[in-house]
C-alpha cells in the first residue's frame, strides 16, 4: 500500500508540472490553470524556496497566484519564474524519488 500511496503523490506532482509546463497537443488556454485558480502546487512551493527565487521574485510570484487572475501575461510571467528557477525539474526529481524510495 505504501507503493500505491507514493504512486499517487508522484502522479500529482507530475500533473502539477504538466499544468505549468504543458504537453504536446495541450490547449494554450489551459497552461497555468493552477496559477489562475490560486492553487499552491508542489512546483509553486518549490519555486518559493529562497534558494530558487530571490525575495522580490517570490513576492511577485505570490502576488500573481493570490490574484487568481486570467490575465495571460501575468500567468506567463509566473510560469517563467517557476521554469527559470528550476522548480519544474526539481519537482520531477522529487516525484521520481518518492516513487523509487517506495519501491
Amino acid at each position: 500500500s505504501r507503493y500505491f500511496e507514493a504512486l499517487g503523490v508522484s502522479f500529482q506532482i507530475v500533473d502539477d508540472v504538466l499544468s505549468i509546463k504543458g504537453f504536446e497537443g495541450q490547449q494554450k488556454a489551459t497552461l497555468g490553470e493552477d496559477i489562475s485558480t490560486g492553487k499552491i502546487t508542489y512546483p509553486i512551493a518549490r519555486a518559493m524556496r529562497p534558494e530558487n527565487l530571490d525575495k522580490k521574485q517570490r513576492q511577485e510570484l505570490w502576488r500573481i497566484v493570490k490574484m487568481k487572475t486570467s490575465d495571460t501575461n501575468l500567468i506567463r510571467k509566473a510560469i517563467k519564474l517557476i521554469e527559470e528557477c528550476g522548480a519544474l525539474e526539481q519537482s520531477l526529481e522529487k516525484a521520481k524519488k518518492v516513487l523509487n524510495d517506495a519501491w
